[in-house]
């Protein structure tokens, strides 16, 4: 059962070239090895697009594209 959310800002890239978002958390009770888990929601609010032979994600940035 989750105890609640919290909605935090969360900033990909680098200092000249970076996108931050506001995203919505689920915050539980458990032991875990991940900090935060980002499912489909958040990559698509990004507008993320996983390029699988380089194990990359591309996302636009207000400069160009941010390579992750």
């Amino acid at each position: 059962m989750p105890l609640g959310q919290i909605t935090l800002p969360v900033t990909f890239g680098s200092l000249d070239n970076y996108r931050t978002e506001f995203i919505k958390f689920e915050v539980v009770d458990f032991e875990s090895s991940y900090h935060a888990i980002f499912g489909h929601p958040t990559l698509a609010t990004f507008m993320v697009v996983p390029h699988y032979p380089y194990l990359l994600l591309k996302m636009p940035g207000p400069n160009r594209i941010l390579s992750l």
